[in-house]
């Protein structure tokens, strides 16, 4: 039998005469040709037209024949003498073989045309023997059947469509279960998900893995296969022209396992990195304890080095995950290289490599290994097309002056590398413990707020707005504050917890709290004095959050009067860059009922056309502005004047911020300002202190 024979029997599994196909192959013609099989290999539709051909057939056929080899052409073109003997034969008369003459290299070619009908949908396979080889009429059941290696060929869906004996027997399954089942899960379902990525990563940059995995098998306990798959794109056989490509498998599984080494095997894989091949981290963690004990017994020094690429994340955005693996893997090398071999080296996370050094190592020595460890890694890296300079941040701990653990040992290295991240990168730094109480009080603030946060201790404090001729309350900002309940309780200014938040998730979270307790307070005083418009601060990313506007859109349902009196301010930069995520957000909560306030006006761009652009119906004036006026400057008096002209030209409800005095009082009131508000007026205030003033009306200055 021909190689050809046996590599077409190996992946494809042919029904036997008079036995209907299982594996539903006429329902997928696409998996059928695969170009790593020798065997010239093409489908035909029910009228003749080819719809798929491998490499092997494009080849065979060569020159004239090969132009003629086109999908969505009648395979006739390229018969030579005999085309009504063709015709008769692909009508399914007579014997599934047919002596041809077909055009290829140099003129016409001698070949043996075989059969094989696919499925119900009127489709034929035809395989090409150019009598340079054997008979290939029962090629589908011998080598496939007898191989000791297991196939399987498996579509974008997964599903597999054909698989021989062997690799039925290796998992354990019967034909029935396999044909048809989704591959992964039956292969792979005790591998690492973070591997099986891997897997899919390698299959979609480069079309191929290979690699030992581990499968369960009921009756036989653990076995070890090893396992090639190959992916590649064909033509579907719904597709109406060459874009609808879908993907095919073709595998190759060897069960490896020996049962005196399996143990090993397992365990070593569990240790390993499959990408560096250095130490994981829970391979990393077992041995830094047992190198921790020995030192606590011997009373030996050891020294940890945390280390941490810069950037890395850049790197894998701007030219793919591809470059970023093969700079680990790289860095990785030249890491190895750098140390003795007796210094164990562990990659615990995506760009993170740790040394535990030899406790030979002097501690005095430390500093100068390191400087000099840092020269060798950080020179220009090639990765293939692309030469990438790579630098990194490096801590060190060390046993006993840091820590008393193996666990605190990497902790407190892990810290030592922050440092000297935080100090502006490529830097190296030793374990400071000041430093690590510092970070410590930070990162435990950070989670305090998180806290208050999901426990509603950020809450909103109510500045009322003045009509500025009758100073009769006309409405009120919301601004936020910490009511810390860390010891006794403490009312914090947003100054010390936004700008840790601001733009992150937590910043989100509580924007959304906050539109929460809001339109409920809204709704208190309403009950009081009537509907009267409540002013809420909205950052930047708040604006640009599908999370902030959808919540507020789910609130309208039952709070859509209360709505309807919000005032949202921004600053100028919240909206400045014309980005059309902010536009589309303004518009929706426009269509909510709610008004757009421009907050600080004069302090950024003081744009008109964004005043405009953007339905704003009210500007705050900076306070600023005021206080430059009470200086007495004729030049900030002029501007301030025109800022107020401007705004009543063009329509819009003026508030003056930050009125302190009676002398600037009457002044904005003297320009005709619409509205104020300042510390003359009131302070911002609990809600319950809003209720009280809305209740009795009058104010206490």
């Amino acid at each position: 039998m021909s190689d050809s024979v046996g590599e077409l029997g190996r992946v494809l599994r042919f029904p036997r005469d008079g036995e209907r196909s299982s594996s539903g192959l006429g329902s997928r013609l696409d998996a059928l040709t695969p170009d790593d099989i020798p065997m010239p290999l093409i489908v035909l539709d029910s009228a003749g037209i080819v719809i798929d051909a491998n490499r092997a057939a494009t080849e065979l056929l060569g020159g004239e024949g090969r132009g003629l080899l086109k999908l969505g052409s009648p395979f006739v073109a390229v018969i030579g003498p005999g085309i009504r003997e063709y015709v008769s034969w692909r009508a399914g008369n007579g014997d599934d073989h047919l002596d041809a003459r077909v055009r290829g290299r140099g003129g016409f070619v001698s070949v043996q045309l075989v059969r094989r009908p696919l499925g119900d949908e009127g489709a034929t396979l035809v395989w090409i023997n150019d009598k340079s080889g054997t008979q290939i009429a029962d090629a589908h059941g011998l080598a496939f059947d007898e191989s000791e290696h297991g196939v399987f060929v498996a579509v974008s869906t997964s599903r597999v469509i054909a698989a021989n004996p062997a690799f039925i027997e290796m998992i354990g399954s019967s034909e029935e279960e396999v044909i048809g089942a989704n591959w992964q899960q039956l292969v792979l379902g005790a591998v690492p998900a973070e591997r099986i990525r891997q897997l899919h990563e390698d299959l979609r940059t480069q079309r191929t893995w290979s690699g030992r995995i581990m499968k369960i098998d009921p009756d036989r306990g653990e076995r070890v296969l090893e396992l090639v798959v190959h992916m590649r794109q064909r033509l579907s056989s719904e597709a109406s022209d060459d874009s609808d490509l879908v993907d095919t498998i073709v595998a190759y599984v060897t069960d490896v396992t020996d049962g005196n080494s399996l143990q090993r095997e397992l365990q070593e894989q569990a240790r390993r990195d499959e990408l560096t091949g250095l130490m994981n981290r829970a391979g990393f963690l077992e041995v830094l304890q047992q190198h921790f004990d020995a030192a606590q017994r011997s009373g030996s020094a050891i020294s940890l080095l945390f280390i941490d690429l810069d950037n890395f994340k850049s790197l894998n955005d701007h030219f793919g995950h591809r470059y970023g693996d093969l700079l680990l893997q790289a860095f990785a090398k030249r890491l190895r290289a750098s140390l003795k071999a007796s210094d164990i080296l562990g990659r615990i996370g995506g760009d993170e490599f740790v040394v535990l050094f030899d406790p030979s190592l002097p501690p005095t020595s430390l500093d100068v290994v390191v400087n000099k460890l840092r020269s060798h890694l950080l020179t220009d890296y090639q990765l293939d097309d692309v030469s990438y300079t790579c630098t990194a941040s490096l801590g060190s701990a060390e046993y006993p002056w840091d820590a008393t653990t193996g666990a605190e040992l990497l902790e407190f290295a892990d810290h030592a590398m922050y440092q000297a991240k935080t100090s502006g990168r490529n830097r190296y730094a030793r374990f400071d413990r000041d430093h690590h109480r510092g970070r410590m009080d930070h990162e435990e603030f950070l989670e305090a707020i998180e806290n208050g946060i999901e426990d509603m201790h950020f809450v909103p404090y109510y500045q009322p707005i003045f009509d500025a001729e009758t100073q009769q309350i006309s409405g009120a900002e919301a601004l936020v504050r910490w009511i810390d309940h860390r010891g006794e309780p403490v009312v914090r200014a947003p100054g010390e917890f936004l700008p840790l938040i601001e733009g992150g998730p937590a910043g989100i979270r509580l924007g959304q709290r906050m539109f929460d307790q809001v339109l409920v307070h809204s709704r208190s005083f309403a009950a009081l004095a009537g509907p009267m418009p409540i002013s809420i601060n909205m950052s930047a990313a708040q604006i640009r959050s599908e999370n902030v506007i959808a919540h507020v859109e789910a609130l309208s349902g039952d709070y859509s009067a209360e709505i309807a009196q919000l005032r949202v301010e921004l600053t100028e930069s919240a909206f400045y860059d014309g980005d059309p995520v902010v536009k589309q957000n303004l518009l929706r909560l426009l269509d909510l009922g709610a008004t757009l306030s421009l907050d600080d006006f004069g302090t950024g761009h003081s744009s008109m056309l964004s005043l405009r652009a953007h339905a704003f119906s009210e500007v705050k004036i900076d306070r600023r502005f005021l206080v430059a006026v009470s200086s007495g400057v004729d030049d900030d008096r002029f501007v301030f004047e025109s800022m107020l002209d401007l705004c009543s030209r063009l329509g819009l409800q003026t508030v003056c911020e930050g009125v302190e005095t009676e002398e600037q009082l009457a002044y904005v009131r003297s320009l005709g300002s619409d509205l104020v508000q300042g510390f003359l007026l009131a302070r911002p205030m609990p809600k319950e202190d809003l209720r009280a003033l809305l209740r009795s009306g009058k104010l206490d200055r």
